[in-house]
């Protein structure tokens, strides 16, 4: 099964219903990644009140943590949309949320400030991975006349994932969960859940650039 070029530059299926299947269910698979990691990004701001008591931070200093994050992924970007040209898009997906996953559980066991600060910095890393594979992906996997409805449901579970991020944060930062602090314990949450995120997109999710099975 495979995708040829036709004479407008966009690629057209061949292969019947069992490879849109595949499309299909890879589009689910990477709106579930794009809810991770929107969720992963909104996640920090919920605690703040609680991560500054815990770790004696100001609200500068906290502000600062966003900051420095939004850095790091906007210096990474460039190297993440050359991931995203020159290697499987599936597999630079499932390795930038698996790096998003782990620097979100260290956020999580931190201790000091500075450990939560490179943290951050290392999560910019794996969020900036996987937006250009996202969208690619999307924009190739998608049939040309629905490619816009597409992008709109990336857009919608991206804010979906947002919202989800916040208030998770918000509803346990203030609780204990099996003698864990809230607030730590809604990043290993969080985290959990991208790997798992990670996994099914790395052995179920497809790119049409590649024959199935190479990486």
């Amino acid at each position: 099964m495979e995708w040829s070029s036709d004479q407008e530059g966009t690629l057209s299926r061949s292969g019947g219903s069992d490879w849109d299947k595949k499309l299909l269910r890879t589009l689910f698979l990477v709106n579930m990644a794009g809810i991770m990691e929107k969720a992963d990004e909104a996640l920090l701001p919920g605690v703040y009140r609680e991560l500054g008591v815990s770790l004696h931070a100001s609200p500068t200093k906290l502000g600062s943590l966003t900051l420095l994050r939004s850095i790091v992924q906007m210096l990474c970007f460039p190297l993440a949309a050359y991931f995203s040209v020159h290697h499987n898009r599936v597999s630079v997906i499932a390795l930038g949320a698996m790096l998003w996953a782990i620097a979100t559980f260290f956020v999580g066991v931190s201790s000091t400030f500075v450990e939560v600060a490179i943290s951050r910095a290392l999560n910019g890393v794996g969020l900036a991975m996987v937006i250009p594979a996202i969208q690619s992906l999307v924009a190739d996997v998608a049939h040309p006349e629905k490619r816009g409805l597409a992008f709109g449901w990336l857009q919608f579970t991206g804010n979906l994932g947002k919202v989800f991020g916040n208030v998770f944060a918000v509803l346990l930062a203030g609780t204990t969960v099996f003698g864990v602090a809230g607030w730590r314990a809604s990043f290993h949450i969080l985290a959990a859940s991208s790997v798992l995120v990670a996994f099914f997109v790395y052995r179920l999710a497809i790119d049409p650039r590649y024959k199935e099975g190479q990486q």
